[in-house]
């Protein structure tokens, strides 16, 4: 899961430098933060979250502008089907931010 975007992001970074307003946008979690962390649980997407939000913040050597966007505690397998966030919210709330870019 760690690796992932990271082989993603390096294939098409020759493609986004071209771009006008290159973007990627990182779809993260408050579970890569590596505090606070009281629940515990679900390392291996703590894990990967965390290596998300690395390669987030590490990757500014390029004009492509990097995000890490959180949305929410959305009703998900993850979640077993509980959230306090909708989904369609969510979603239009961070293409709203990619379009701010």
């Amino acid at each position: 899961m760690a690796v992932g975007p990271y082989l993603a992001t390096k294939h098409f970074l020759p493609k986004l430098q071209n771009g006008r307003q290159p973007t990627v946008a990182n779809i993260s979690s408050e579970f890569g933060c590596v505090t606070p962390n009281e629940r515990g649980g679900f390392l291996g997407y703590r894990m990967a979250k965390a290596a998300l939000n690395q390669q987030t913040k590490t990757s500014t050597d390029t004009k492509v502008i990097f995000l890490a966007l959180e949305p929410g505690y959305i009703a998900t397998r993850l979640t077993g089907w509980k959230g306090e966030d909708d989904m369609k919210t969510s979603v239009r709330e961070m293409v709203d931010i990619c379009r701010a870019r």
